[in-house]
């Protein structure tokens, strides 16, 4: 009969085993993407506000709905690219990474 002899570890010493650093911090990019919500939100209204006071019910000067239509996308795109990047922003700043690459990652999953 053969016996075997290990070299004196155990598997869990084995560096298969070992913790890994990880390089996406979940907790920044869930932050970031509570911030990214939040200026979406105050940003939506204050253009919910500039819009609404465009309008005169008692003169009755209302511009057209194309016009409205158009400013509304347009206004809505352009605070879209800006909460993203203030949560993107933020989400690179608190992932606590050493290198530019993992927090310009984190930051870009915001995002996603």
């Amino acid at each position: 009969m053969t016996t075997n002899v290990t070299p004196g570890y155990v598997p869990a010493d084995d560096a298969r085993f070992a913790k890994t650093v990880t390089r996406v911090s979940w907790g920044a990019i869930f932050a970031g993407v509570v911030i990214a919500i939040a200026v979406q939100l105050v940003l939506g209204i204050l253009g919910t506000g500039i819009g609404l006071s465009l309008v005169d019910p008692v003169e009755g000067t209302t511009p057209g709905a194309a016009g409205f239509g158009i400013g509304a996308g347009i206004y809505w795109l352009i605070t879209t690219v800006i909460a993203l990047g203030a949560g993107g922003y933020a989400a690179a700043r608190v992932a606590a990474c050493m290198t530019a690459s993992t927090a310009s990652s984190t930051g870009s999953s915001c995002g996603a």
